[in-house]
């Protein structure tokens, strides 16, 4: 428990043109300047009070959420008891399991106890990771926030194919946000914050898994394996603004009208362009 996970890294803020030219053009001969931050990242579990309001269209987007609040207590029984896992082991060999745990748990030699509003969670932040998920363990829950901050951190314009394009390199208003974001410090925490939190809520369920909402007997030996789990495909696709084209619309529309007037002209024979041509010559 007094192991926090804590993951440390270098993050290179968007680069600004400081000779007061165009930050959107890149011209040669031209000054830039990028910030540099040296960083270091935990996790914090707590509880929240979150109020949703459904308007009953039976579709997962009449979900709103109104809003969302942190839990109070108004003494300190109340606080919730969490706790974590004494495994003996090295946490870069296995990561302890944690979270919140009865009363009648909390004598156990086998875990560790506080009873608190939030709790740091423990571990070993190994920034090897190439990947925000651990092929190796089928437990996720122990190390995913580790396991995400690593990835983040190993971020470069080299591997935005891997999982999702969080650099900029491909979106200028993604680039354009960042560079909002990466002028102060306090600020460039924005954007750890907010890559985690969309890397971890795409990697991370619930703990009640994908069975029959009806209990199943106790001592029962079959379970049906028939169920039916939602994917969404995640592809990349390329969408154009048709306002941007009006330019090139009004020129198309000259061009093919230029060129029916002319069709029509040549069929009504009042327009002969090898003769007027000639009898240019002659002139």
């Amino acid at each position: 428990m007094t192991n926090v996970g804590v993951v440390c890294g270098i993050v290179y803020g968007a680069a600004r043109r400081i000779d007061g030219g165009n930050h959107l053009i890149r011209e040669s001969d031209s000054t830039w300047q990028i910030p540099i931050y040296s960083c270091a990242s935990a996790a914090k579990a707590l509880i929240k009070t979150v109020r949703f309001r459904y308007d009953g269209s039976g579709s997962l987007g009449g979900l709103r959420v109104v809003d969302m609040t942190e839990k109070t207590y108004q003494t300190e029984d109340e606080n919730p008891l969490w706790g974590v896992e004494n495994t003996s082991i090295q946490l870069d060999v296995a990561q302890p399991l944690w979270g919140i745990v009865s009363k009648e748990y909390q004598n156990r030699s086998d875990i560790s106890v506080i009873r608190k509003e939030s709790l740091w969670l423990p571990g070993f932040g190994d920034t090897t990771l190439s990947l925000p998920v651990n092929g190796l363990l089928n437990l996720p829950g122990a190390s995913f926030h580790l396991s995400s901050f690593a990835y983040l951190y190993s971020l470069s314009s080299s591997i935005t194919n891997s999982v999702s394009d969080y650099t900029g390199e491909t979106s200028s208003a993604l680039y354009s946000k960042w560079r909002g974001y990466s002028t102060q410090a306090d600020t460039t925490s924005t954007i750890i914050n907010l890559i985690w939190t969309d890397i971890v809520a795409n990697a991370v369920v619930g703990t009640r898994g994908w069975l029959s909402p009806q209990g199943i007997p106790v001592g029962s030996a079959n379970v049906s394996g028939q169920v039916e789990v939602p994917v969404t495909e995640y592809r990349k696709t390329i969408q154009y603004r048709v306002p941007f084209g009006i330019p090139a619309f009004f020129a198309l529309f000259w061009i093919l009208l230029s060129m029916v007037t002319v069709m029509i002209l040549l069929l009504c024979g009042k327009f002969e362009p090898t003769k007027h041509i000639i009898g240019n010559l002659r002139k």
